[in-house]
């Protein structure tokens, strides 16, 4: 998903992943090295 943002709504402690939002209707889990923090 290199070059698409989404909003991070929820963290999944036991997995340590972290669930990201695409839009309206897509999501996935990611882990925390696998997202890059964007602006500030």
């Amino acid at each position: 998903m290199s070059g698409v943002y989404g909003t991070v709504v929820w963290f999944y402690e036991e997995k340590n992943q972290i669930l990201v939002r695409f839009g309206a209707t897509q999501q996935m889990y990611f882990a925390p090295d696998e997202l890059k923090r964007w602006g500030g």
